[in-house]
């Protein structure tokens, strides 16, 4: 089985910060001279750092403050095995300076402690490098990469949700316009198809009054029209037509009373 170096950052889910009930013992702070520009911190004694890696060994990297701090001290372990103490007398900042590294180990699964012996001291832990660590195997991605895999899905599904606003606004916008322009369609129709009656029946409306004009004009089936009476002497020019004032009037008279009413009633 081929094997390759494995590098665990300290964000890396794999490591294990001590955490009491209140307060914090750990803080992440940025650092550009920190592998993936990352940095944890601890001032408190007692603080705890666990790892749980597969190799044949591990080596840890941390950062060591200016020489007005006071250098950490700090203990490691592989498996409750001999603890190895790490006290640096260095007087300068060193970036991702080594702290400790285990020495050959077994192949297989390990677990390694980290202890910060010395309070007030600033104690900064960077990454982890194993070595050993099985190609292939998906602990590796789970240990190396489990933070970036979580960005890209993350990524990736805010890309997706971002594809589907943006089809259903475009199917919105579409719908929106082809209902718009099914009404505009209904509205033009018939004022195309009666513009011609309209032109006809506005200039009717203008024109003068006569009997002749009255057969272009549409009016409802419920107005009754009476036709013009033809002048019977009008054919007949050598008939004079009657003058009203020579007519007469017919008076009626009642009839005589006869001398058998009288009778009649005298009885």
């Amino acid at each position: 089985m081929s094997t390759s170096q494995l590098i665990i950052d300290d964000t890396n889910p794999n490591v294990v910060y001590s955490q009491p009930e209140t307060g914090h013992h750990w803080t992440q702070h940025a650092n550009n001279a920190a592998l993936n520009k990352t940095l944890h911190l601890t001032r408190v004694r007692g603080a705890t750092v666990r790892v749980k890696f597969e190799g044949t060994a591990i080596a840890v990297f941390g950062h060591l403050p200016d020489s007005e701090f006071t250098n950490p001290v700090s203990w490691y372990s592989i498996d409750n095995g001999p603890t190895k103490v790490y006290s640096p007398d260095l007087r300068t900042h060193r970036p991702q300076e080594q702290f400790f590294y285990s020495g050959d180990l077994d192949p297989g699964n390990h677990t390694l402690f980290i202890t910060n012996e010395k309070g007030a001291a600033y104690f900064w832990i960077d990454y982890f490098s194993v070595s050993g660590h099985p190609t292939g195997d998906p602990s590796a991605l789970t240990q190396h990469q489990a933070v970036h895999v979580s960005v890209i899905v993350g990524g990736l599904v805010g890309a997706l949700a971002f594809v589907m606003f943006l089809s259903v606004g475009w199917y919105y916008y579409i719908c929106r316009r082809r209902t718009r322009q099914q009404k505009q369609a209904y509205v033009d129709e018939p004022l195309l198809s009666g513009s011609s009656e309209r032109n006809h029946t506005s200039v009717s409306s203008h024109a003068p009054y006569n009997i002749g004009s009255l057969s272009s004009i549409t009016t409802p089936s419920s107005i009754f029209v009476k036709p013009a009476v033809a002048n019977p002497y009008s054919n007949h020019p050598a008939i004079p037509p009657p003058r009203y004032s020579e007519i007469q009037p017919v008076v009626i008279r009642p009839p005589k009373s006869s001398p058998f009413d009288n009778t009649i009633h005298n009885k």
